[in-house]
């Protein structure tokens, strides 16, 4: 279950603190938030709401009264900061019934609404922050590390690997339960295996890992993408493994990453063409040098190379895979 109350609510109104009738309907929509269990944070000025949106992120949601900013153009910079800083974060104003109307478009864009001070309860209002909050804080979550802290949350038991049963192992004995104390509960807690089907498959493409790996996806522009486990050297070598085969020519940057060494040259066997990178006086290595990718030098690396067996290798229209 998530917990709201990380996730404060700023509260900044002009009245909020002179003992006048509205002051008070602002405590009081202060308390029932706060019997929401709902964290409050109250901001004085302008200068002030933009310091406490630097300052923490995690704001769940803003409550503004429009008349503490002056004019209009000040209001639209404050509101353009808090989204620029939390992109998404709720943000309401609160106003008296004739203030509605008075609202400029442009401050209508950058919010979700208004609240009336004098025409809801204080306990209907914090009821609606409490959902808008919570649906942030939802929306913040990734399809995986959604799905992974709704497991931990939900105090599941796991039998199977890791053997630290949740760090439980490492509470046995005196330095184990530092250790413990030092990364946390949840830490250990989300420290799981494919084993629990909760959270899908990263071998069979299923569940929140599937759901993630096409939001991923989404965002980088692909067709597909795919998780792997244990980095990028190994990410490569499943690259090199499924396209080369022993015998295959490749062209191969001499500053490349080992892992590529390893997967298309020693496990895959493909044959090295190399392309040689610059370097600077200070023998500092650069981008690979243009001469070295020009069509007529490489047909004579393949013509000339002691491994390539088919003479007429250098000659065909496409010499690579």
């Amino acid at each position: 279950m998530e917990h709201l109350s990380d996730y404060p609510v700023l509260v900044a109104h002009s009245e909020q603190s002179d003992g006048s009738a509205v002051g008070r309907a602002v405590s009081e929509l202060a308390s029932a938030l706060a019997e929401k269990e709902l964290t409050v944070e109250f901001a004085s000025s302008a200068a002030d709401v933009e310091f406490a949106v630097s300052r923490d992120v995690g704001i769940g949601a803003a409550l503004l009264d429009p008349e503490l900013f002056g004019d209009e153009a000040r209001l639209i910079e404050v509101l353009d900061s808090i989204h620029a800083r939390s992109d998404g974060v709720p943000v309401m104003m609160l106003v008296r019934r004739g203030q509605v109307g008075e609202l400029p478009l442009a401050i209508a864009e950058r919010t979700r609404g208004a609240f009336w001070l004098d025409e809801d309860t204080p306990t209907f209002v914090a009821g609606r922050v409490e959902r808008l909050v919570g649906d942030y804080v939802a929306g913040l979550l990734s399809p995986f590390f959604g799905a992974l802290k709704r497991y931990v949350d939900d105090y599941n038991w796991v039998w199977c690997c890791p053997g630290h049963n949740g760090g439980m192992f490492y509470r046995k004995t005196a330095l184990g339960r530092i250790f413990f104390d030092f990364v946390g509960e949840e830490f250990m807690r989300g420290d799981l295996c494919n084993a629990s089907p909760e959270l899908g498959s990263i071998l069979q493409h299923q569940g929140p890992v599937l759901e993630a790996e096409r939001r991923a996806a989404e965002v980088f522009g692909a067709e597909r993408t795919y998780f792997v486990l244990n980095g990028t050297s190994t990410s490569n070598k499943m690259v090199t493994l499924s396209l080369l085969r022993p015998g295959d020519m490749v062209l191969f940057d001499r500053n490349c990453h080992k892992s590529n060494h390893h997967g298309a040259l020693m496990l895959a066997g493909a044959i090295p063409v190399y392309l040689n990178p610059t370097r600077d006086a200070n023998g500092i290595i650069g981008p690979i040098d243009w001469r070295y990718l020009d069509e007529d030098y490489i047909r004579e690396q393949i013509r000339r190379h002691p491994l390539v067996r088919d003479p007429e290798a250098w000659e065909r229209p496409r010499p690579f895979r």
